[in-house]
């Protein structure tokens, strides 16, 4: 056999052998994220809930905290609103096919009153609320809040919660989303649509083609 027909032959197997791992290495690295836009805060409509990861990706296993707030219009310190707020229920849905139903579903007293620029005592609250405390413009505004935490423990992509803010007979809902990640590490290998099982059957697959056709190649 020509001398460097069998070297051209080579060179070619070591060439689609190094473009199958750099794929396999690409696909391993992007699948195991999901990125997805953040709803805004909406608190200027008098409803606003967000979450303590401010639109960063959340590694599953970690604790997300919601914080649901209302502030009554037209009003001031020791007014009374027009329609009192009473419970605030926080519905935590997964990626679909899997939102319904949510995760989880519990309803909270809402907590109150509060005026700004003085947060609630005794809580973390989240940087959407902080920035809205400490405007001028929302000085010795009336607010009311309630928190609820739940901690993702499957299911990779876009999360929403869902505060549904209640009085005895009214409701009105606001919506925000997070993305779950999985969390990595140097032991573990990311989730990819076809599993596992399907990256290494590939890498041995590619790897044994390469090891067939050099024992084919003369030398």
């Amino acid at each position: 056999m020509n001398v460097s027909f069998t070297v051209a032959r080579e060179m070619k197997v070591r060439y689609l052998l190094i473009c199958s791992m750099l794929a396999v290495f690409l696909m391993l690295t992007s699948a195991s994220l999901v990125h997805a836009p953040v709803q805004g805060w909406a608190i200027a409509s008098g409803f606003g809930v967000t979450t303590d990861w401010h639109g960063e990706e959340v590694p599953l296993g970690s604790t997300v905290t919601a914080t649901a707030v209302w502030v009554p219009s037209d009003t001031g310190p020791g007014e009374t609103p027009d329609t009192r707020i009473l419970t605030v229920e926080f519905k935590w849905r997964a990626p679909a096919p899997y939102d319904e139903p949510p995760q989880r579903d519990q309803i909270w007293p809402i907590l109150g009153p509060y005026y700004a620029p003085n947060p609630p005592p005794g809580i973390s609250i989240p940087d959407e609320l902080d920035k809205w405390l400490n405007d001028e413009a929302n000085n010795g505004k009336e607010y009311y809040y309630a928190q609820d935490t739940f901690v993702p423990t499957e299911y990779i992509g876009d999360w929403g919660v869902q505060a549904i803010f209640k009085d005895q007979i009214w409701q009105h809902g606001e919506w925000v989303q997070f993305t779950a990640k999985r969390a990595t590490s140097y032991e573990t290998i990311p989730e990819v649509p076809f599993g596992t099982i399907a990256i290494l059957a590939g890498w041995l697959g590619v790897l044994g083609i390469f090891a067939l056709r050099r024992k084919h190649i003369p030398t």
